[in-house]
């Protein structure tokens, strides 16, 4: 149909392309303007996203996301990360190991991880049953002690162990203090280090003179500015901004025979 406006109807389209040789004609002046970017290359619109640049010396490829950059830069290093499961063969990128372990292992029959999208290569069936869980989300791994827990991954079960055993191997330096689990140097243990440094670190942004050496600390100093009052009795209408506070007042106020949860 504009084909057809075009070249029996001139009068709708008085905007005519000048390039020699083209003379197509337009209804307004922004649609021969967007035309003659056709003939002259030209490409005013830029995507908002920023791309990538190689930083490696004399490169400078620019890439749309940092995954594919950091593949590229491999080419560069030399780094190989990509190794063939059946024998010493790696690469640098995963295509390459799919197309050697096609053609050189396929009468191997590697163990190959079945599920969608997955497609990990593993030595033996022990190991890729091992693997499986991770997709599934079986517990295939009971914990030893009778707790009636179990775990994914033998990782996950052995950080368990210590809540049966008493283990505590990341002790304090200054006292008998210890924590049993890794993750707690990097919170429990780092908080504990503060009754010994004097460290307090979180400011109350209201009033600035006032620091405390725990986040919870803060949160409960807090209430005093904002009011608030998150902890209920659960027998009357009294609430308090701390939890030991409620504490005392449910022995204080309320007979113990209302088992209360305190």
């Amino acid at each position: 149909m504009i084909t057809h406006i075009r070249a029996r109807h001139p009068e709708f389209s008085p905007f005519v392309c000048s390039w020699p040789g083209c003379g197509k004609s337009w209804r307004d002046s922004w649609d021969l303007s967007n035309h003659l970017r056709v003939h002259t290359g030209e490409k005013p619109f830029q995507c908002p996203k920023k791309r990538s640049e190689c930083p490696w010396p004399g490169c400078g490829k620019l890439f749309a996301g940092t995954s594919s950059l950091r593949r590229h830069y491999l080419v560069h290093t030399g780094e190989k990360m990509f190794t063939c499961a059946l024998c010493p063969y790696s690469s640098n990128q995963k295509n390459n190991l799919d197309r050697h372990v096609f053609s050189l292992h396929r009468d191997k029959r590697p163990f190959m991880c079945s599920w969608e999208g997955c497609g990990k290569i593993f030595r033996d069936q022990w190991k890729l049953k091992r693997h499986w869980p991770v997709h599934t989300g079986e517990r295939a791994f009971p914990c030893p002690y009778w707790c009636g827990k179990m775990f994914p991954v033998l990782s996950k079960l052995k950080r368990h162990w210590p809540v049966h055993t008493g283990e505590r191997a990341f002790p304090c330096p200054y006292c008998s203090y210890a924590a049993n689990r890794r993750f707690s140097r990097s919170v429990h243990l780092k908080r504990h280090m503060t009754t010994h440094t004097g460290e307090k670190p979180f400011q109350c942004p209201v009033c600035p003179h006032t620091w405390f050496s725990a986040s919870a600390d803060l949160r409960r100093h807090m209430a005093t500015h904002t009011g608030e009052k998150p902890y209920k009795c659960p027998v009357c209408p009294h609430s308090s901004n701390r939890k030991d506070n409620m504490d005392v007042h449910i022995k204080m106020k309320h007979r113990p025979d209302f088992n209360l949860p305190i």
